[in-house]
């Protein structure tokens, strides 16, 4: 269905900057180790909203614009925690329940990202923030998923979507509009962005293969006709290659992933002005890369080590996560690994939408250290004191790939049986189903 025009009217004209003033009134609340005011009607009841609607009565406009803003930190750490229920799930050789959660971690991190913009993703009421603490309702009426689709896919195709890709991904330690500065702009990387968008949310559309594949996982007997198994040795290399994308560094809070994005995003621009592929025209990618990467000036080393990269010959393998993300969601072969890419791949955009939101307005990690002690403490991070770096709350996921690589090393493809999984690798599936770690060091300030 549609968007009404109306609709994609009000969220063309969305301005950022109500958004941010907004936010900045939640500063006092946060103070209080608290996200909005405790009379806020819908913090602790969001079903008053539609009762409000039914019975003619003008919603709480200040309450309601406040809580869409905080919800976009908070949908994007329950996307996480979906994330690694699924990868529990996965590791357990469950896919059709992998693949449930995984789903609802995308459509968290969808909600998260339009938040992040303004606009309230609810069911069948949906709100944007037009104004400093004012939110207007939207004509359209659909559920959950559908709008949350129908947005991502309108706000997708709008130029701002790419202008924000291209500043929230840093890849070395340079967002992407730094990189491609010397050879026009970001244009090319931004349009890109947008198709990126649509094909990470992709489960969210209601056509029927795409829905058929999730009610099959989320309704369906398992069994009929026959029950969708999966070898343990997939699991732990896909669950690996995923953790792997997610480290942290100083350069960047997903340094590795957005090192592959940006990758992909040099071939893509390339393909786009000159017709061909980097495969078929190799000097003149080789030229092209050195266009990029030589006038940011990083020293001999590094520029040499990212031509390497960009070019193939170091690390020459595509990333799984970027590969399963392109691949469909149906209930054989790869579905779950599937949904658990895109899901991870949007994520991460809305960690960084996030983020960056909340320093646009000077909140700082130490203001909502309230949320990610808490959070940490409540999922068995840590027993009383956070981690005092992005490297410690990483230290645990390091320590848990080792010992998965040590398994796969002691037992052929065909011996890594789940049983085994379990019963000597009890520790990794607890922390590799931490994916809160991720939200933290990803979507703080």
């Amino acid at each position: 269905m549609a968007m009404h025009r109306s609709d994609r009217n009000i969220i063309k004209g969305l301005d950022h900057r109500n958004v941010e003033a907004t936010l900045v009134g939640l500063k006092t609340f946060m103070s209080d180790s608290h996200w909005v005011s405790l009379s806020n009607p819908y913090a602790t009841d969001i079903q008053k909203l539609r009762r409000d609607i039914k019975s003619g009565n003008a919603p709480h406009q200040k309450e309601l614009a406040q809580y869409i803003v905080a919800s976009c930190l908070l949908h994007c750490s329950d996307g996480w925690s979906y994330l690694g229920r699924s990868i529990s799930a996965l590791l357990r050789g469950d896919p059709h329940i992998a693949r449930h959660l995984a789903y609802y971690a995308e459509l968290r991190a969808t909600k998260s990202l339009l938040a992040s913009q303004g606009l309230g993703v609810f069911n069948h009421h949906h709100f944007a923030v037009t104004g400093v603490n004012s939110a207007v309702q939207l004509s359209d009426s659909t559920g959950t998923h559908d709008f949350a689709w129908a947005s991502l896919d309108y706000w997708s195709s709008l130029a701002g979507s790419g202008a924000l890709f291209t500043e929230l991904v840093r890849p070395f330690g340079i967002n992407l509009s730094q990189w491609f500065a010397s050879v026009g702009g970001s244009a090319k990387v931004a349009n890109q962005a947008q198709s990126w968008f649509r094909q990470w949310g992709m489960d969210l559309k209601s056509f029927p293969a795409d829905r058929d594949a999730r009610n099959a996982s989320s309704y369906q007997p398992d069994g009929l006709p026959e029950p969708w198994q999966i070898k343990a040795s997939d699991a732990l290399a896909f669950v690996t290659e995923l953790w792997r994308s997610l480290e942290p560094s100083a350069n960047s809070r997903f340094d590795i992933i957005d090192n592959h994005i940006f990758r992909a995003a040099v071939e893509a621009y390339f393909k786009g002005v000159n017709g061909k592929s980097r495969i078929q025209k190799p000097a003149e990618f080789d030229r092209f890369i050195r266009s990029v990467v030589v006038p940011q000036n990083l020293g001999p080393v590094a520029e040499k080590e990212i031509i390497r990269f960009l070019k193939w010959q170091e690390l020459p393998t595509e990333s799984l996560i970027l590969s399963r993300s392109r691949e469909l969601s149906k209930s054989n072969d790869n579905g779950a690994e599937a949904v658990m890419s895109r899901a991870t791949l949007l994520l991460r955009t809305a960690s960084g939408a996030a983020s960056n939101l909340f320093r646009a307005v000077g909140i700082t990690e130490a203001q909502v250290a309230f949320w990610s002690n808490n959070l940490g403490r409540s999922r068995g991070l840590w027993e009383s004191a956070a981690p005092a770096t992005l490297s410690d709350l990483w230290a645990d996921i390091s320590l848990q790939l080792d010992e998965v690589e040590s398994f796969q090393t002691k037992y052929t493809k065909s011996k890594q049986t789940f049983y085994r999984v379990g019963a000597e690798l009890h520790e990794a599936l607890v922390d590799l189903g931490s994916c809160e770690r991720a939200a933290i060091w990803g979507a703080s300030p």
